[in-house]
């Protein structure tokens, strides 16, 4: 079993656990990037696909819980070289909270310029997208994006579109 470290990344596991497809990833622990440990290139590079460029994402115990998603509260940073990951994980583990919970660094490949991206919210009765063309700076940035609400079926039972702010049923 693959270890996983905080919310970001035991959502991506649940996620992919359950057949959907997303980017591989991996799941560093953040004390052990505090306290020096070494970061693994070669190795996290092979799970990866040997990926060109990396993102290099926060995981706390603190975002994506059951009550708040807390998008965009801890340092992201996107476009990172296999060298220069070691420094990206620093810098992100440093941005986490310093508290006993569990935190982690999330290490995925970079996706330079994807159709769109965005947060999906989950509960047992229904999800939540909020969708935006592009890198999803719009969504942790607070821009105005298309929000989709649908039952886990894929029944949709309300858009809204930015452009026309307008809700469809």
């Amino acid at each position: 079993m693959v270890l996983v470290h905080g919310n970001k990344a035991r959502g991506l596991a649940r996620l992919r656990d359950a057949g959907f497809h997303g980017l591989p990833f991996v799941s560093l622990d953040a004390k052990d990037i505090l306290a020096g440990d070494a970061i693994d290139v070669p190795s996290i590079a092979s799970q990866l696909g040997h990926a060109t460029l990396y993102a290099v994402r926060s995981s706390s115990a603190t975002e994506d819980t059951e009550t708040h998603a807390a998008a965009g509260a801890f340092l992201t940073l996107l476009g990172i070289s296999a060298s220069g990951l070691p420094d990206a994980c620093l810098q992100v583990a440093k941005s986490l909270p310093q508290t006993t919970d569990e935190h982690g660094v999330v290490i995925q490949p970079f996706l330079a310029q994807p159709e769109a991206s965005g947060v999906l919210f989950t509960h047992k009765d229904r999800y939540h997208l909020n969708l935006a063309p592009g890198l999803c700076a719009y969504v942790v940035q607070g821009q105005a994006v298309e929000e989709i609400g649908c039952h886990p079926s894929g029944k949709i039972y309300r858009r809204v579109a930015p452009e026309i702010g307008r809700a469809h049923v």
